[in-house]
């Protein structure tokens, strides 16, 4: 009999390994098909409650010097910042230095401007302005200029009238998340990416990660592929700023991500806050939380936001009520018209690729 029980947890133990091994085949399968071996690479990630089922990297950190990427490289993670800059101002209320609801011009010190009186820092947080888009008015050229100040940053659309009605509607806004960074410096009396690394990546212990304020776009191994707008190792991070300068890792952003689901660095008030859907003056939703898409359809909600440099592109998403975090960062990214041309054709646009493996993650682990 005991024999037999033996038997039985043999091979109870092989099918529980075969399964997961068929598991992990999957998610290796979305990676190849996504990517090449001998291209820009790709990290992705698949946590569950705080532990990673799935962590790997594919193809090349250096395309050019054939160097395989690997798990602990770092990225540029571009628009994935936005969601750090929102939790700053968020730490800066808890802390009575200022509110949400308060106008911007209250905390923007030389930076005010009688065009914004009606502009709250809400706002700024959810895309709701009306604040013109910096990247409509910025040529092309000045992303790579080494001398690309914060004035120069704001003085590119402060002059311009407001394209809607502050709360009224939605518009994507990089304008507004550099105003938040200016913010958070004229607040807290130190620099934005001191801010962060005291009060952010250092409590979370994300190591791996801080604010570019460089111009090389190789971090250490990992170099970014070559876009059509410039050429990406001249990409200067001061443009990106508090909008999306942040360097960082899988593992760090997983760090993150179980820091959201435990309630860490901020009360569970200010998260709920955080990733509620902002109400437009005519109480529909948007979709903007702060720093955050709320997607609530189907339900239940899931939080992400993706990012793209020349030569980046990120992915987060977290699936709160399972406990699911996936994570993609890659160095392919091609933001000028033959990535644009290629997309009408037909062809898988690059900005796509860290979108499509998200989804693609996600039904296989929501189907484990």
């Amino acid at each position: 009999m005991l024999k037999y029980f033996s038997v039985v947890i043999s091979f109870c133990l092989l099918s529980s390994c075969a399964s997961h091994a068929e598991i992990n085949s999957n998610y290796e399968q979305v990676l190849t098909k996504n990517f090449s071996k001998t291209g820009a690479g790709v990290v992705a990630a698949v946590y569950k409650n705080g532990q990673p089922v799935f962590k790997q990297a594919y193809g090349m950190a250096n395309v050019d010097k054939q160097i395989q990427m690997n798990t602990d490289a770092q990225f540029r993670i571009g628009s994935l910042t936005k969601q750090f800059t929102a939790a700053a101002i968020m730490l800066l209320q808890e802390q009575g230095k200022l509110s949400v609801k308060d106008p911007i011009n209250q905390h923007l010190g030389k930076y005010q401007n009688p065009l914004w009186q009606d502009v709250s820092i809400e706002h700024l947080l959810t895309h709701s302005s009306g604040i013109a888009e910096i990247l409509r008015l910025v040529h092309s050229s000045q992303w790579n200029n080494e001398n690309t100040s914060l004035d120069d940053l704001i003085g590119y659309f402060s002059q311009e009238p407001l394209q809607f009605e502050p709360g009224g509607q939605t518009s994507y806004s990089n304008s507004g998340f550099i105003l938040l960074g200016a913010i958070i410096e004229q607040v807290s009396n130190t620099s934005y990416a001191n801010f962060m690394q005291q009060h952010i990546f250092q409590p979370l212990e994300m190591k791996h990660s801080f604010i570019c304020q460089c111009t090389d776009n190789s971090l250490g191994d990992v170099f970014g592929t070559k876009g059509s707008i410039g050429s990406p190792a001249n990409l200067n991070g001061a443009v990106a700023f508090s909008a999306g300068a942040m360097v960082s890792t899988v593992e760090d952003l997983a760090k993150w991500a179980q820091a959201i689901n435990t309630n860490k660095l901020l009360s569970n008030h200010s998260w709920k806050v955080i990733f509620r859907r902002y109400k437009l003056t005519n109480k529909s939703e948007s979709e903007f939380g702060y720093g955050w898409v709320i997607d609530s359809n189907p339900t239940p909600p899931s939080y992400w936001h993706n990012g793209a440099l020349p030569g980046f592109s990120s992915d987060i998403l977290i699936k709160p009520n399972e406990n699911i975090t996936i994570i993609t960062l890659t160095n392919q990214y091609d933001m000028g018209l033959w990535a644009q041309l290629k997309m009408y054709l037909g062809g898988d646009h690059p900005t796509a690729k860290a979108d499509t493996v998200r989804q693609q993650l996600l039904a296989i682990a929501l189907a484990n």
